[in-house]
């Protein structure tokens, strides 16, 4: 079988499969219960000490939203984040990172992250953001702090949520992440699994992903698509971020997976926004159906630039391929309760073990800020002299998905099992977590979405589809603290 040719049982399930009905009807049992963290309802600083003395003294494997400081006596940090970053997370890590014995100076950027809470927002970061470590400073630019950072002699800059790292000159600094900008995922998320546990959940994960040659998606909220994919795909540099794991091929690749069927849900990294449907045939985007305020933004960007093609892309116009179906694997995430005040606010949900987001459009422009040896200098070139021009890629987010992998072989392998990463249940895995405590406790996800109609009793189109945010909010305000 050629790899780039769909198993032909898969293509006509997905033919048949792809016209899920909105109207799912919900069967006690049959997908996992809500689950909710438990926190502190008013936590103090003393409450967050813990964690911030976990995140200070261990070391950054690397993986998102999971960074390590590794602090030494007589080093010296400098942290740069926006100004609605809460006090009591910062003042946590500030007073861990002096007990240590290091020194560390604060500075707040002039702008919030981003403010409001709706899907649509999400074309504001997609597509006309210069720098997105930038954004995440509160305005502060990734080269100005890593000049202030060497200027002052700082060891380490502490900034940003994601993007990559900028360049910088290594044997001067190092650049973590800060990316708890709210105390329940620090408390929750911050210091919950050791880092050995979670190296070993990703390797092993890792393992069984990349040995399938086609992977089949299905989720209750309609979402149904494979896709095929070929030894080398897997070895992309890319495709393995810690905590983020890249199950498509990446569209700059110079073939295609031939991605047909169709992705559905009603969340992505800014918020909620009504049902949509997004059909794809050989990894383009044939239509979009409904999604609010959200779809038709979309499809407006898509008209505008529909004849415009530049480097980087596969085609002419904006998001118009499946860029990526990335799977979380840590446990420990979740959507904070400020989700729906924060326009990036429910970007950690997607580090969760089972949860996917896919990506579609692409990521040309990070090539020009973050160049490497192997970047297409013609690409490189156009965006750093066109910073302007938009790029990037928009979400959609799924909570109970099944991913099954079909291998070289033609066995199968349940790699998510309704939001369940089944690595969680290797023997391998338990083993290392019995080390520190109970692996049902350890491996178990801290939190688990309802949704009507799914996991809740309801109808999943007349009580959430056409208006998720309200449910959301009623249900964010049970949480149990």
């Amino acid at each position: 079988m050629s790899a780039r040719t769909l198993p032909s049982f898969l293509f006509v399930l997905v033919v048949f499969a792809v016209g899920v009905s909105q109207a799912q009807q919900y069967k006690p049992g049959e997908y996992p219960a809500p689950r909710y963290p438990k926190i502190t309802k008013n936590p103090t600083v003393e409450d967050l000490m813990p964690t911030a003395r976990a995140i200070v003294k261990r070391g950054d494997i690397g993986a998102m939203f999971y960074p390590g400081y590794a602090i030494t006596s007589g080093e010296k940090a400098l942290m740069v984040v926006p100004l609605d970053f809460d006090p009591l997370v910062l003042e946590a890590l500030q007073r861990a990172i002096r007990e240590a014995g290091a020194k560390v100076d604060l500075l707040l950027g002039n702008d919030p992250y981003l403010s409001g809470g709706d899907g649509a927002t999400e074309f504001e970061y997609f597509t006309h953001m210069n720098d997105i470590m930038g954004a995440q400073a509160g305005g502060i630019e990734q080269a100005t702090i890593v000049a202030m950072t060497v200027a002052g002699k700082y060891d380490l800059a502490i900034s940003g949520m994601g993007g990559g790292i900028p360049p910088h000159p290594s044997d001067k600094m190092r650049w973590v992440y800060m990316p708890w900008d709210m105390a329940d995922q620090f408390l929750v998320h911050g210091a919950s699994i050791p880092p050995d546990l979670l190296k070993l959940i990703d390797d092993t994960a890792w393992e069984t992903l990349t040995k399938a040659v086609s992977v089949h998606v299905t989720d209750p909220e309609g979402t149904d698509i494979v896709w095929s994919t070929r030894k080398e795909d897997w070895e992309t540099p890319g495709r393995h971020t810690a905590g983020h794991f890249m199950s498509h091929p990446l569209i700059d690749l110079p073939d295609v997976s031939g991605a047909t069927g169709v992705v559905a849900g009603t969340w992505n990294h800014t918020g909620p926004y009504p049902h949509i449907r997004l059909s794809f045939k050989n990894d383009r985007l044939e239509g979009i159906e409904g999604g609010g305020a959200y779809g038709q933004r979309w499809r407006n960007i898509r008209e505008e630039w529909k004849s415009v093609n530049w480097p980087g892309k596969k085609g002419p116009g904006l998001f118009n391929y499946l860029f990526e179906a990335s799977i979380g694997t840590n446990p420990k995430s979740l959507r904070p309760k400020g989700a729906l005040d924060r326009a990036m606010g429910n970007i950690w949900e997607r580090t969760r073990s089972g949860v996917i987001h896919w990506g579609i459009g692409g990521d040309a422009k990070m090539v020009a800020f973050f160049p490497t040896e192997s970047s297409d200098s013609s690409v490189v070139e156009f965006f750093q002299k066109n910073p302007e021009t938009p790029t990037g890629h928009v979400h959609v987010h799924n909570y109970f998905m099944t991913m099954v992998l079909i291998n070289a072989d033609g066995s199968r392998t349940t790699f998510v099992d309704k939001g369940h990463l089944t690595t969680l249940d290797d023997p391998r895995v338990r083993r290392q977590a019995a080390k520190y405590g109970d692996p049902d406790e350890l491996l178990q996800e801290s939190w688990i979405p309802a949704i009507p109609g799914i996991n809740v009793p309801g109808d999943y189109s007349a009580d959430y589809a056409n208006d998720p945010a309200a449910f959301t909010r009623k249900d964010l305000a049970n949480w149990p603290y």
